[in-house]
């Protein structure tokens, strides 16, 4: 088993960590995906956002102008309480999201076609 984990300054804040070995390809196949006491923070103050750095990590070295290949797949996601800040300093604008709980089941999640097929949401 391969341990990936992206990383940002510190070695000790692990931003995403997976034992699936094809983890860092274009395709990425997710069953559950569960997030707990989680707080998601972005923000930047020019032309950069603050997660620059993992756009940076799949970027291919080619300029390409077409939609990306990169297909998601998910099933379950199970949250439970969710905290969100954008904090856009150059435009000046901010959004915040609290989320206590959701349980979502899913026959299909595409983010390329916006294509989502729910079977079941709802608050764990």
């Amino acid at each position: 088993m391969q341990d990936n984990r992206l990383r940002h300054l510190n070695p000790h804040d692990t931003l995403l960590a997976s034992s699936q070995e094809d983890f860092l390809k274009d395709n990425f196949d997710f069953s559950y995906i569960g997030l707990e006491n989680a707080v998601i923070n972005i923000n930047r103050k020019d032309s950069v956002w603050n997660y620059q750095f993992i756009i940076d990590h799949f970027a291919s070295n080619k300029k390409d102008t077409t939609t990306s290949n990169t297909k998601l797949n998910l099933k379950k996601i199970d949250i439970q309480k969710l905290r969100f800040a954008q904090n856009e300093l150059w435009t000046g604008q901010k959004m915040s999201l609290s989320l206590g709980s959701l349980l979502l089941d899913a026959d299909k999640i595409n983010f390329n076609t916006l294509d989502f097929k729910i079977q079941n949401a709802g608050n764990g």
